[in-house]
């Protein structure tokens, strides 16, 4: 939900910025407020009440310029619902747009994981990573986390990119996104391994990435010749882990060495 919403904000957002908070509801100690707001286009008072609607966007100019089919708001909303929230919206024309939804929550799903604090603290690498991946805010979000573990990454959009650019230069690790667009993450794993021959020296760690958590697909994953199965949205305490796991010993910091082993 929040990845939709904040990916609308930075499509819709050419100037300005984007705020995300998370409030505590002032009527309930157990249900919390999140907000997205940017400084955007806008939406119209008349436009604003069919915004969750399957296939509804502010106009037709907006598809034409932004692209989308208006599906995203409409499974966001479903969603706020089954899980026993509401969502709403405060707009204006040019001014900007403030998305916001309401749910009831355990105090231990908003904190932040005390042992992830910890790791984020100590771990550092300097490994070349390739971060495949369509949607543009988890582009960003990979990219700034791993280069504050130090890393240097490369992004690409969809499978073929990624055969291309793994082609040109050699990676330390992949972390590869299922779903795409062009060639997805299976269909590029199997090329990546073809490349590499039958009894590969050094094979390249690919990390997959997918929004499904069905018994079924990490099974898929392993027979495309991926390393492992990581869930989305990664945590970043899931990021340091496959890390640890997965990069040669000279491309971790001598402390991460020492606590991996």
């Amino acid at each position: 939900m929040l990845v939709n919403l904040v990916g609308n904000a930075v499509k819709f957002t050419e100037h300005g910025g984007i705020t995300v908070r998370i409030l505590r509801a002032a009527q309930c100690e157990d249900r919390y407020r999140i907000e997205v707001r940017d400084t955007g286009i806008g939406i119209s008072p008349e436009a604003q009440g069919q915004l969750f609607q399957a296939f509804t966007q502010a106009d037709s100019s907006t598809t034409r310029r932004f692209g989308g089919t208006g599906l995203g708001l409409a499974i966001t909303r479903q969603i706020v619902e089954l899980m026993g929230g509401q969502i709403q919206v405060t707009s204006a024309t040019d001014i900007g747009s403030t998305f916001w939804f309401e749910l009831p929550l355990r105090e231990s799903d908003v904190l932040p994981d005390d042992t992830y604090e910890d790791l984020a603290k100590t771990f550092r690498c300097h490994a070349n990573i390739l971060v495949v991946e369509d949607n543009m805010v988890n582009q960003l979000v990979a990219r700034k986390q791993l280069e504050r573990y130090g890393a240097r990454v490369t992004v690409a959009a969809n499978g073929l990119e990624a055969v291309e650019a793994i082609g040109r230069e050699r990676y330390d690790l992949v972390f590869m996104d299922c779903q795409m667009p062009e060639m997805d993450g299976f269909e590029a794993t199997r090329a990546i391994r073809r490349a590499e021959g039958e009894d590969p020296a050094n094979p390249l760690p690919i990390v997959a990435l997918t929004a499904n958590a069905f018994s079924g697909d990490e099974k898929r994953c392993r027979d495309a010749g991926m390393n492992e199965f990581l869930t989305k949205p990664l945590r970043p305490v899931q990021m340091v882990r496959a890390l640890m796991k997965w990069l040669p010993e000279d491309r971790l910091g001598e402390q991460d060495v020492r606590e991996a082993a």
